[in-house]
């Protein structure tokens, strides 16, 4: 098994042990593991070894594991509010290992950083909430890239009505509060709701749209992979972070060191080292809904065009098809259903079990929306270099009421 594979399944399993072993068991348990593969294997020990030992001490110095009571002061919480609600992203410099909530009266919409005293605790299944009266307040949003382009995004936005502004904001910066709940059950009865979340797509139609900009200059290939860089670094850290944004990021930069460094990219490499720098700098992301389907729908593509190619390969006689319009966009089409069918049906036992719940009508309704607001997409970010702003607005009625109709 290739080195970078290995260490992936490594610190997968040592994830899998801590979920069912309390520390510091789960820690010994997954050490003296890896111990025996690097003793097994003899080879490259050090990475074996090293790389995952790096994991466990990220895991145990990043991560906040206390249950904050009422009376207890948070010191220096980091939080994206949003009409006075948000998600806890730091508790000092750690992340918490729970997902926790913060309630302040009276702020305005912004990143904070507070400290305060908690008031009121909440408590619903795995997730927490505290009711918090701030001491001291720190706005950490006001002069970062993120500002700005939120700044940009509502001078952009000032002729669109409140639903076209919320989720022109969702697609392009990650910011979801605005959606209303309508929105929010069209999607995920539509079975799309993977097109509200920023991932590999959205960072693909970016990469493609400044492409096709670079493509129309003087630039060789390695300059324009340089720009892209510098393009997509930049956008990443204007925008919300999410665990799938993370994943599709990493994925893109080791795609584009290829490129200025001369070297081949693959595919299935880049998304295990992805998971293994994302989970190294981010222990804490194993746990969220979005990381895990994230990682699973990849992993589900590269299956579904392993498949593909092996059955075209068995079947290449039959499989030939005259080349006229016509027939090639059948094949296309054929294509695209199938491809969305089965990519549907791979994450449907993910969504069943970490949701409780998974609709057949929506793996049907998806092959139709989805071309649709994957359209949307396109536009949104056109919209950033182009000034098509009213015909993103106009698909945008188009996708609501196409949504409508199928409800």
């Amino acid at each position: 098994m290739d080195t970078v594979y290995l260490l992936a399944l490594e610190i997968f399993l040592g994830i899998f042990i801590l979920n069912f072993f309390p520390e510091p068991y789960g820690i010994l348990v997954s050490a003296f593991l890896i111990g025996a593969v690097g003793v097994t294997l003899k080879r490259k020990i050090f990475f074996y070894w090293v790389i995952p030992a790096v994991f466990f001490i990220s895991f145990s110095m990043k991560m906040d594991r206390k249950d904050y009571k009422k009376g207890e002061m948070l010191s220096k919480i980091e939080v994206n509010l949003y009409e006075g609600r948000g998600e806890i992203v730091k508790i000092g410099n750690k992340y918490p290992q729970k997902k926790k909530k913060v309630i302040v009266d009276r702020m305005k919409d912004g990143k904070y950083e507070i400290t305060g005293k908690i008031e009121k605790v909440y408590v619903r299944e795995n997730e927490v909430t505290y009711y918090l009266k701030p001491e001291e307040i720190e706005n950490i949003g006001k002069k970062d890239l993120r500002e700005r382009f939120r700044k940009r995004n509502e001078r952009l936005l000032i002729n669109s009505r409140n639903d076209e502004k919320n989720l022109f904001l969702a697609v392009v910066s990650g910011k979801r509060e605005g959606l209303s709940p309508r929105v929010k059950k069209l999607f995920i009865e539509s079975g799309v709701s993977h097109l509200l979340a920023i991932s590999g797509m959205h960072l693909g139609i970016l990469i493609f749209l400044m492409d096709f900009l670079l493509r129309r200059t003087k630039l060789y290939k390695r300059e324009r992979s340089i720009a892209l860089f510098l393009g997509i670094t930049l956008y990443f850290i204007s925008v919300r972070e999410s665990p799938s944004l993370e994943r599709a990021y990493i994925m893109a930069v080791i795609y584009l060191m290829g490129n200025i460094f001369w070297e081949n990219s693959d595919s299935l490499k880049s998304l295990a080292l992805a998971y293994i720098i994302g989970i190294i700098l981010k222990p804490h992301i194993y746990r969220e809904f979005s990381f895990v389907l994230s990682y699973w729908a990849m992993l589900t593509i590269f299956i579904l065009i392993s498949l593909k190619g092996y059955f075209s390969e068995m079947f290449k006689e039959k499989l030939t098809v005259e080349k006229n319009y016509l027939n090639q966009g059948l094949l296309t089409l054929w294509n695209y259903i199938t491809f969305t069918f089965f990519l549907q049906l791979g994450v449907a036992p993910l969504i069943y079990y970490l949701l409780g719940s998974f609709s057949l009508k929506a793996i049907f309704l998806s092959l139709i929306i989805t071309p649709i607001g994957s359209i949307y997409i396109i536009l949104c970010f056109a919209s950033l270099i182009f000034p098509i702003m009213p015909i993103t607005n106009l698909w945008y009625n188009l996708l609501i009421k196409s949504m409508e109709f199928f409800h």
